[in-house]
């Protein structure tokens, strides 16, 4: 987006702002009785983007504003977080966003406190120009639709700005392990036999490094099949399947395959490096990384998913939310989600992930490069995530939108910290998890 364009989009949105002050205050002057506002109509939103973001953001905001057919006009504005949450307990209905770009456990606050308008019924309108028709929502991934989703079943929000973890590798390295072979098993089993060939064939080489923290709990447990947090928001403790995730995390932390460390940067620095064959990462990254490889370790760079146990890929992802807020006026909920759902078309979802490195909303957002008539963009219609693209979205995996994720999270990060120091060992992993779920129970929940 040239910066022509942003102030162009920037004047205009002063002007309307103007506009509708002079209309209220004209109104409130005025002996006659105020008539209905027909014309232009003021869609305030609140977010907390910075930097690249804010500006595609604001790019997308000015095509809206010039070319929707319903005359509304979307007025960005960037608030700090904190800032927000003070701003909607304070406000009154009518002094409110809106819409409100927010973390998932931030929305459940909301909805919690009844400020937010569920989704289901603008999602299920049969008008075209308003829900999401049959086609629509089979394009859609998975994620949309969960990642949003309250303790109750609501819709409460679609999100926005989404990444997830995958595996980046150095192709090279794997080439010579497997006799040629450039891509990684999907499956758990291989590719813990191929670490131990790796392990045999450069001695004192480890597979990967893995940090103490609530995402390395996440990815573990998602790539086993399992969930910390069930869609009903109930922890997943104590599980089987979750001690079979955790188990192989301290057979390869313990043989030596993966080592320990509370600092994702050295983990970047060993894998750009070549010191590791293997780095977990967010999906955000990636074209961070290809960058870093060239200029430094000019290896050929394989992006991959998380192995899986079931042949069905998981992966943890996060994203923010577009949440619409309720309003005495229901004609600006409605004209609030439909720039929230043309956000969401394979136009802008594909804007948007080329410009930021985010995951597109739909499965054929790829097809749509001709239409972008833009040189910077279109010309990145062969970059290799691209084609990755479809695999992600529908092994993206969100967890319900819920207020004590902060807590379980904290936790979690505790619970694996001790797992890699080895304060646990596997023969008690089911009654450590059994000890976590009480500790949730009665540090989070009662909260």
């Amino acid at each position: 987006m040239s910066d022509n364009k942003t102030q162009i989009g920037y004047f205009k949105n002063i002007y309307h702002l103007c506009l509708a002050a002079l209309l209220l205050f004209t109104s409130a002057c005025s002996s006659i009785q105020p008539q209905p506002i027909t014309g232009a109509k003021i869609i305030i939103v609140w977010h907390s983007l910075n930097g690249l973001r804010e500006r595609v953001l604001l790019d997308l905001v000015d095509r809206w504003n010039r070319s929707n057919s319903d005359n509304t006009t979307i007025i960005p504005e960037r608030r700090d977080t904190a800032a927000i949450q003070a701003a909607m307990s304070n406000a009154n209905a009518t002094a409110r966003p809106a819409l409100i770009l927010s973390a998932p456990t931030q929305a459940a606050l909301y909805y919690q406190q009844s400020y937010l308008r569920s989704l289901d019924n603008f999602i299920a309108d049969p008008n075209p120009d308003v829900g999401w028709a049959t086609q629509d929502r089979n394009d859609l991934y998975p994620f949309v639709f969960n990642s949003g989703q309250a303790i109750d079943g609501a819709t409460i929000g679609i999100p926005f700005a989404s990444t997830m973890r995958v595996v980046m590798y150095n192709r090279n390295w794997v080439r010579t392990t497997t006799n040629g072979t450039d891509t990684i098993p999907l499956d758990w089993s291989q590719f813990t036999a191929l670490c131990a060939k790796i392990a045999t064939q450069f001695r004192g080489t480890p597979c990967f490094g893995v940090e103490g923290n609530a995402i390395t709990m996440d990815e573990w447990v998602n790539a086993h099949g399992g969930r910390v947090l069930t869609s009903a928001g109930q922890v997943n403790f104590p599980s089987p399947v979750i001690s079979i995730g955790l188990e192989r995390m301290m057979g390869f932390v313990q043989s030596g395959q993966a080592y320990r460390t509370n600092d994702s940067q050295f983990l970047r620095e060993d894998f750009i490096t070549e010191r590791v064959p293997f780095m977990f990462d967010w999906s955000d990254r990636i074209e961070e990384y290809r960058k870093a490889v060239k200029q430094r370790g000019n290896f050929p760079l394989g992006i991959g998913l998380l192995p899986s146990t079931n042949a069905i890929a998981s992966a943890p992802m996060q994203s923010s939310l577009w949440l619409v807020v309720k309003s005495p006026n229901i004609e600006r909920e409605k004209y609030a989600w439909k720039f929230v759902k043309w956000l969401s078309a394979p136009e802008q979802t594909l804007r948007w992930a080329v410009a930021t490195g985010d995951l597109p909303v739909r499965s054929s957002a790829a097809n749509y490069f001709p239409t972008l008539q833009d040189s910077g963009l279109t010309n990145r219609q062969n970059d290799a995530i691209v084609a990755f693209w479809p695999r992600m979205g529908q092994a993206a995996t969100a967890s319900p939108a819920f207020v004590h994720i902060p807590c379980i999270k904290n936790a979690q990060s505790d619970s694996i910290r001790q797992i890699l120091d080895g304060t646990i060992i596997t023969s008690t992993i089911l009654g450590f998890q059994s000890s976590v779920a009480g500790t949730l129970a009665n540090g989070c929940f009662l909260k």
